[in-house]
């Protein structure tokens, strides 16, 4: 019957140690795009997001290689405004107040090189302008007035790899050098049992919510064999495929992947190719996609380089990046009473569950995350998946000791770090509620039960449980395996020294 109570708190903890952890929304293809009486091979320009102004959807777009204008009321069915017979080359165009500024790509004596060009209606563009070596594949935005150019750095002279860079200009013509902010790891690159295998970034396109900046970025999955576009059929189910993935900044320079690197728009049925560009409208997100069933490669079919798209929309609420946002990281350093058997190691890791909760009465909690106190180090990560940016108590709580709360709100920002170190002063735990073993502080043990107070109820379930020297229960204070005299003693002594959990409550 002891060891069944013992088992009966065990599984009460196991259901309070739940991770709150957020279901990953995912965007939906809500509508085909028609341009007039277009059909065949459509494009958006690579890369110029759809712009709405006033209820007014704006669309540049090839035809058949031809470069065009649309408009639309509902960014679905557009009509046709004009083709751009003046426009240098058709890659990506962003309007700052009343000037259309183009940025795009030309091969010129065995290099690529960055050409701008601008307009003031948006349809009449003046000659280009050969400005520097530097990339493909580039994208706009502007941030607190200046341009942000991500680019995809030349290769092989700059990056051996597809990569993502960045450069940024006051008035699109001084640009600074590219600077490479997304690349993936090369022993990921290589192992074939990582998500990113033979996975290169073939551009990307940035939006911006609030502070937030999140990327919807290009991937191209090369050959098995590393191989680009060279490679003969057959392939397998994802060699020469491109998809959508997100990620995350807080300034637009420094990026986090998101999900695991899952896709953010995952291929569906025969679709090879997917490559999307973001709208944001009021609190809705809008994804056009240029989608094919055609590879990446010269060696499918008829259609050289995997051409024939179709535009497809989709979209999802705003408020649902939140499921895509990268955690706030915990770096807990705690030290556990019975457990320590020097100053900087215990008998054993253990599995605790920390708690944000509000700085305001009644202290609600906003989110929790489970993880492990490592024995040597006396550290643990622990990442909360739904928690915003604010000022937060954190509380820890584990099988057999007090639950602990810090002495002041901690600042959490989301996608970001941050530590507390409940070792370095009794000052460190609210009502400095902590003790002094071989010279670090720590939570008390022996709230077996969970009740917020060791007392009489959790010394005798740990002299009972010492009976049959138990093994594998929370009676085991101090961590070496097995219930005995020693947990009895420590149970004993903060029994009569009426330890409790101090709390702002």
């Amino acid at each position: 019957m002891k060891n069944l109570f013992a088992l009966a708190i065990l599984a009460l903890l196991s259901i309070t140690f739940s991770d709150m952890h957020s279901q990953t929304v995912y965007p939906l293809r809500d509508a085909t795009v028609n341009i007039g009486s277009a059909t065949g091979d459509i494009t958006w320009f690579p890369y110029t997001p759809v712009k709405e102004t006033n209820g007014v959807y704006e669309i540049y777009y090839r035809y058949n290689y031809t470069p065009s204008k649309a408009i639309s009321s509902d960014g679905v069915n557009w009509s046709f405004v004009s083709n751009l017979t003046s426009l240098p080359s058709g890659e990506s165009i962003i309007k700052k107040e009343d000037t259309w500024y183009l940025g795009y790509h030309t091969h010129y004596q065995g290099n690529v090189y960055f050409n701008t060009s601008q307009s003031n209606d948006g349809l009449n563009f003046i000659p280009g302008t050969r400005r520097f070596v530097s990339g493909e594949d580039m994208s706009f935005i502007l941030n607190n007035d200046s341009f942000y150019c991500y680019i995809r750095p030349l290769k092989p002279q700059i990056d051996p790899f597809r990569k993502i860079g960045l450069m940024k200009s006051a008035d699109f013509v001084n640009w600074t050098p590219i600077q490479t902010i997304l690349a993936v790891d090369p022993q990921d690159y290589n192992d074939p049992t990582s998500p990113d295998f033979r996975k290169q970034f073939y551009s990307m396109s940035v939006f911006k919510s609030g502070s937030d900046f999140w990327g919807l970025i290009n991937v191209y999955r090369m050959g098995d064999n590393g191989q680009d576009n060279e490679q003969l059929p057959p392939y397998n189910v994802n060699e020469h495929t491109i998809e959508v993935q997100l990620v995350y900044s807080n300034d637009g320079i420094n990026w986090q992947r998101t999900n695991n690197r899952k896709a953010f728009i995952p291929r569906s049925g025969n679709t090879k190719q997917c490559f999307g560009l973001p709208t944001v409208v009021n609190n809705k997100l809008y994804i056009y996609t240029i989608e094919a069933d055609r590879r990446h490669t010269d060696y499918e079919g008829a259609n050289p380089n995997g051409r024939f798209f179709k535009i497809w929309r989709y979209q999802m609420n705003m408020t649902d990046l939140d499921s895509w946002k990268p955690p706030a990281t915990l770096n807990l350093q705690l030290a556990i009473e019975g457990f320590m058997i020097s100053s900087s190691q215990q008998n054993t890791n253990d599995s605790i569950c920390v708690y944000l909760r509000k700085k305001q009465h009644p202290y609600n909690i906003m989110d929790s995350a489970k993880g492990v106190i490592n024995r040597t180090t006396l550290k643990g990560d622990f990442n909360f998946y739904n928690i915003k940016s604010g000022s937060y108590y954190v509380v820890v709580k584990g099988n057999n000791f007090i639950e602990t709360w810090s002495r002041v709100p901690v600042e959490v920002l989301r996608a970001s770090k941050f530590k507390y170190n409940f070792t370095s002063s009794m000052q460190q735990a609210y009502g400095n509620n902590l003790h002094l073993v071989n010279g670090r502080y720590c939570v008390f043990s022996g709230d077996v039960d969970q009740s917020g107070n060791i007392e009489l109820y959790d010394m005798v379930n740990v002299f009972n449980d010492s009976q049959n020297f138990g093994t594998g229960l929370n009676t085991d204070l101090n961590g070496d395996g097995i219930v005995d005299l020693i947990d009895v003693a420590l149970a004993s002594n903060n029994t009569s020294n009426f330890i409790l959990s101090i709390t702002p409550e």
